[in-house]
């Protein structure tokens, strides 16, 4: 049996006569690896995700009942090591979470080797250690053990796709050429983003068609005389409405700021009177205007405004990429590293389509991101050579 079963491309590995693993957590493994001596330790790997990386851990250690220490040191980003020093202090609920914690340990992990596992593996906290060349004495004091047991192997974690998918609360924007793709596009988000309530719900939708033909087409679900009837009462109101667009107008530079605390500050207060949490403020502008005379000052605005790259902290969540047996693994993850849906494919394009019409990730960054990490983990596939996400794959 190979082993580490899970994520082996991403270990280092030394003594496999060792009894002690290393945990970075969100430091580079590398930047430990430097200080320890190979010989005192089986592996070294870093711990990302509170979700996959503990279950996958655990899976790990179970799989090769030898290791019976673990050290878990380095930068805690994400709470990954807190929630695997909890799981050994705490254990877990009847719903297989850590205790104190919002993570589930796979199911497909028994209790009954869980409970094994704490009982017989040390887990040693150094999270606040930066000297990590004192972990080779540390090591050198552990008490020697036999192994507890044959190895326990376990089926993949399966799944359940959720209900509602992590997004961004308020503020949808759908651009289609017609309706009919437009309107398909509204159902598809509020089958995947509405808020449940008595109905599925979108809050702050703006939808803007290109290139619609306004006659009446059959796949639409009322008829041809319905529209007509809607359309007759829609158009006595046309004169009250270009009135109101032609008065109304949005000055971006000077107005616009204004009005924005303006309506914060009354948002801030409504929420306080009614004892609820301030939300997001959501605005639409239906015609922004920026005067001539301000077009200097906006420019030296701009100039001295750093404006945010969004790279990370897509509220739609993360994806992780990694090469498992001869195909690409995408893992969608919400924003707080929560497994959500695994799906594979063998082309950048073919998996970064489905990300895209799927409506998995918001933001410009990401998709630019992803677009040259699929490209990467799609040119090592077919080359045979090692892809790790986040680094230079050697040519």
């Amino acid at each position: 049996m190979k082993w580490p079963l899970i994520f082996n491309d991403l270990i280092l590995l030394g003594n496999p006569n060792s009894q002690v693993c290393v945990l970075t957590l969100w430091t580079k493994k590398e930047e430990v690896a430097k200080y320890l001596n190979p010989l005192k330790y089986a592996l070294i790997g870093q711990l990302y995700s509170k979700d996959e990386g503990v279950s996958a851990l655990l899976r790990n250690c179970l799989a090769n009942k030898n290791i019976r220490h673990l050290i878990v040191t380095g930068n805690d980003v994400s709470g990954s090591g807190k929630a695997l020093v909890d799981f050994f202090k705490k254990g877990i609920d009847n719903r297989n979470k850590i205790v104190d914690h919002d993570v589930v340990i796979d199911k497909e992990i028994p209790k009954k080797s869980l409970e094994l596992l704490r009982k017989n593996v040390q887990c040693h906290d150094y999270r606040t250690l930066r000297e990590y060349a004192k972990l080779n004495s540390v090591i050198d004091h552990f008490q020697k053990l036999s192994s507890y047991g044959k190895p326990e192997l376990f089926p993949s974690a399966q799944l359940k796709t959720p209900e509602i998918y992590p997004h961004e609360q308020v503020g949808f924007c759908i651009h289609e050429k017609n309706i009919h793709h437009a309107w398909a596009r509204v159902l598809q988000f509020l089958l995947r983003f509405g808020v449940l309530e008595k109905q599925r719900a979108l809050f702050d939708l703006m939808i803007v068609v290109a290139e619609e033909n306004p006659e009446w087409q059959s796949i639409y679900p009322f008829s041809e005389k319905m529209l007509e009837s809607y359309f007759v009462n829609i158009k006595n109101k046309i004169t009250f409405i270009l009135k109101k667009v032609k008065k109304n107008r949005c000055d971006t530079f000077d107005q616009l700021p204004r009005q924005m605390l303006i309506l914060r500050a009354l948002q801030k207060n409504i929420a306080q009177e009614l004892k609820l949490q301030l939300g997001n403020l959501c605005l639409f502008i239906q015609k922004a205007i920026l005067q001539k005379k301000d077009v200097g000052k906006t420019r030296n605005v701009l100039s001295s405004t750093q404006l945010p790259f969004k790279r990370i902290g897509d509220l739609r969540g993360n994806i992780a990429i990694c090469l498992d047996r001869g195909h690409i693994r995408v893992t969608h993850l919400d924003p707080a590293g929560k497994r959500l849906e695994v799906f594979y494919g063998m082309t950048a394009f073919e998996l970064y389509k489905k990300i895209i019409l799927e409506e998995r990730i918001s933001e410009l960054g990401h998709a630019a991101y992803l677009g040259a990490e699929l490209t990467k983990a799609e040119i090592a596939l077919k080359k045979g050579l090692k892809y790790v996400q986040d680094e230079q794959v050697d040519w």
